[in-house]
């Protein structure tokens, strides 16, 4: 008994032997951890404010701070240092000054830092306050005579070069002389500023420095975050508002146009040039062709040139219509070989695959392609009916526009497919150039040929039906991302491309775009921009957007949601020069005021059903890739209710600051409309087609 309480007694002693061990060692290491508060003029230094070399307990690493050699304290931001004159934790504003402009001596800036709300779009932790203005630093190759630029005489390279300062007033960055160029720019403070000083009077005021207001609850909210954005004001991360560069990726698809005309007119220059010399076999031809080159190019040939024999002129052009020989067996080499590979494909796969047809079958079937449905980008659509008197659609590819991978990707693809939100292969034909490709009738075309229709006779979908319809749709994208086993990434998502059974059912079709893609890879391999104008997303014309994934075949269900809910496409050329021209815009800013979409003898419910169509369509078409829900969270939205459902950020540029502003985006708005329609009436602009 007295060994069990002795026992117990010691155990006692080492456990709080034990615990006091622990709370002296944690009190002496508190004792030791002693954090700087002051460096030369600077003597307040707390959080979230450290200094370099300052124990992990002190202060934000984010906010770390360093004292130079003189015993100056030193910000660095943005690849810059700035010396900081003072630091306001009430106002949580830190004053910092140009180590190049801090003693009064003759320098230019470091960086160029402008009065922009966000610094760095990775970095929100400081941002120039409005309290400030820009100095803009610019060297000139002569002197120039505005008076609003001074000039800085120890910066000139004899008179070579000449630097000179202005700030304020109506100049800029963008409105600068045409013999300067831009160097930097620097906030000044605008309150100690007047209207036109001279260069000493700026140098103080550069000497002053300028303010930068810190966020302390904004450092952990990145790009990459979920629907988030840095509110400065209140320290906090918000649901993040980002617009889209709508108007960079129709610039890029207009200079891409224009590049490729200007190529092929030096192909028609080279080529079909020699053959009409080899036929015309003339002087007067050649004669012409010089007078052109010398009237175009005389100041910049020697004239040496000019007076080549003409024979020497006779073996050029035998060595391009050789080259042009050339050219021909390539291309047919080429042709022949994507004949093979797609003969090879069919003989490998054909024991899953729907069945084969000879072109004398697919004939009568079509019953000597009688009946016409429509016509599409590839080819047209004949209506057939098979041996067991199965309706069917039959569509003739056209040689010149689907190439051998696409029919191999159409076939490989919905041949293994069996969804009801799918359309369904039955059969196909290949046989050299002549390709077809078999479908499942559907009696009720494409899907828009109903959301588009202005006719009064035609019978208009009610908002409960186009409900199901878009979660149709849904459902069959959600299959082909994660239903089979790999992802297939269709690329061409639109309403020209959902087709509707004898119930409406839709099923998603077209996959002469669809992408094969490993789901445990993240990244997709893409060589060239796939879909149509209007339905692309923006990674697939800019990278710098966000890689391509699945979310790209979810921004255009987003553009095809929308236009479901407003009976229209996303751009209509009609409404330009109007609030209407971009259809998106126009939406988001209906549900921000809480109307309506013009809808006329609506429910309450189908009211709701219009703002949840809406709503997740904003939601699908945000620039960002990250930013946008997966399909399998869109069938979630779609199936539950509209009050779980958040308005999302404004996923496009739009700004309502200025008139000015605004009316420079309707032009671009009319230009790109035009731009839009014109590029997407090549794909689809039949009013009766009926297209798989």
């Amino acid at each position: 008994m007295r060994r069990e309480e002795s026992s117990n007694f010691l155990a006692f002693l080492f456990s709080l032997f034990i615990f006091l061990f622990i709370r002296d060692v944690q009190a002496r290491k508190l004792q030791q951890i002693q954090c700087s508060t002051s460096c030369g003029d600077i003597k307040n230094i707390s959080y979230p404010f450290r200094l370099e070399g300052d124990p992990a307990g002190c202060g934000d690493p984010y906010f770390e701070l360093s004292c130079s050699q003189s015993n100056k304290t030193i910000l660095e931001f943005l690849s810059g240092k700035y010396y900081v004159k003072n630091i306001s934790y009430d106002d949580r504003i830190i004053r910092v000054v140009d180590v190049n402009l801090a003693n009064g001596s003759c320098g230019l800036p470091q960086k160029s830092i402008s009065t922009i709300k966000v610094l760095d779009y990775n970095d929100y932790r400081y941002i120039v306050t409005n309290e400030d203005i820009n100095a803009n630093f610019v060297r000139c190759s002569s002197k120039i005579s505005d008076p609003t630029y001074r000039r800085l005489p120890c910066l000139n390279i004899g008179n070579q070069s000449y630097v000179y300062v202005s700030y304020g007033g109506n100049n800029s960055i963008y409105d600068i002389p045409e013999s300067c160029s831009f160097n930097s720019t620097v906030p000044i403070r605008k309150a100690s500023a007047d209207d036109n000083p001279s260069y000493e009077t700026i140098q103080k005021l550069l000497q002053s420095g300028f303010d930068l207001k810190w966020s302390v609850g904004c450092k952990d909210c990145r790009p990459n975050s979920f629907y988030s954005y840095c509110d400065l004001e209140q320290d906090q991360c918000n649901l993040r508002l980002q617009p889209i560069s709508i108007i960079v990726s129709l610039i890029l698809s207009l200079l891409a146009s224009c590049l490729l005309r200007f190529i092929s007119s030096l192909m028609e220059l080279l080529f079909l040039l020699p053959v009409s010399f080899f036929d015309l076999g003339n002087y007067y031809l050649f004669y012409q062709f010089k007078l052109l080159i010398e009237s175009t190019l005389g100041p910049y040939i020697n004239p040496y040139v000019f007076h080549l024999e003409f024979e020497v002129f006779l073996i050029a052009r035998l060595i391009l219509v050789l080259l042009l020989v050339v050219f021909l067996i390539h291309k047919y080499k080429t042709i022949k070989m994507t004949v093979d590979n797609v003969e090879k494909f069919l003989y490998n796969q054909q024991s899953w695959m729907p069945k084969r047809y000879s072109y004398i079958e697919i004939i009568a079937i079509t019953n000597h392609f009688g009946d016409k449905l429509g016509q599409g980008g590839f080819g047209s659509v004949y209506k057939g009916q098979l041996l067991n008197g199965t309706l069917v659609a039959v569509k003739v590819l056209a040689n010149s526009k689907f190439s051998g991978e696409e029919f191999i990707n159409e076939v490989s693809t919905i041949g293994r497919i069996h969804h009801a939100n799918v359309v369904r292969l039955l059969g196909f034909c290949s046989e050299g150039s002549k390709r077809s490709l078999v479908y499942e009738y559907m009696p009720n075309g494409s899907l828009d040929r109903h959301i588009f229709s202005k006719k009064d006779n035609d019978q208009a979908f009610g908002w409960e039906r186009l409900h199901k319809i878009a979660l149709g749709i849904a459902r069959g994208i959600e299959y082909l991302h994660n239903g089979c086993d790999v992802c297939i990434l269709h690329f061409d998502i639109k309403p020209h491309n959902i087709l509707l059974d004898h119930n409406f059912i839709p099923k998603v079709a077209d996959f002469g775009l669809a992408k094969f893609h490993p789901k445990e890879n993240d990244f997709i391999c893409m060589s060239a921009t796939r879909g149509t104008i209007g339905y692309i997303a923006p990674e697939l014309i800019s990278r710098n957007f966000g890689i391509v994934s699945c979310k790209s075949d979810v921004y255009s269900f987003g553009m095809l949601l929308l236009e479901m809910a407003g009976g229209r496409r996303n751009s209509f050329a009609k409404a330009t020069r109007s609030s209407k021209a971009y259809f998106p815009s126009w939406v988001y800013d209906q549900m921000i005021k809480g109307r309506d979409l013009e809808l006329q003898n609506v429910s309450e419910i189908e009211g709701a059903i219009a703002r949840k169509l809406c709503i997740i369509g904003l939601w699908c078409i945000q620039v960002k890739a990250t930013d946008r829900p997966s399909i399998t969270k869109v069938v979630e939205m779609l199936e539950g209710s509209i009050d779980d459902l958040q308005m999302p950020p404004r996923p496009f540029f739009a700004s309502s600051s200025s008139s000015k502003q605004s009316s420079i985006r309707e032009i671009q708005s009319d230009s790109s409309t035009e731009l839009l329609e014109s590029e997407s009436i090549e794909e689809c602009s039949y009013p009766d087609t009926y297209d798989v």
